[in-house]
């Protein structure tokens, strides 16, 4: 019952304020910062690629749903692109749980041999 006098304040202010009185916790920070560290195989991306990716954003990566992938790419840092397969944005799935490290480090690596600023 304790908790209902730390909870009901925070949820009465983001009703009346729209504000949160604290930022939700991510594990992205950290893990973000991991993947960025680790080498990816482009090879192997391309096949995660195929695995988890291209039923939503097919093998061209123009999904109709969302930004363009090879237009997003050339544009993105690795470091952003790492934060919205792990944590999702807008309607893009949070992928985090689906892939480890490497698997991500592997498929950003592909994304940017394939769609980076320097191929298109």
């Amino acid at each position: 019952m304790r908790w209902i006098t730390v909870l009901l304040p925070v949820i009465w202010m983001a009703c009346e304020t729209g504000e949160y009185p604290f930022e939700p916790a991510t594990e992205s920070g950290d893990r973000v910062q991991r993947v960025g560290d680790i080498e990816g195989d482009p090879t192997f991306g391309r096949q995660v690629y195929a695995d988890q990716c291209q039923a939503c954003h097919r093998e061209d990566g123009i999904t109709g749903l969302g930004p363009d992938l090879p237009g997003y790419v050339s544009g993105a840092a690795p470091i952003d692109v790492i934060n919205i397969v792990i944590e999702g944005q807008g309607r893009m799935t949070a992928m985090g749980t689906a892939m480890n490290d490497q698997q991500i480090a592997d498929l950003v690596a592909w994304l940017f041999e394939e769609w980076g600023p320097d191929t298109l």
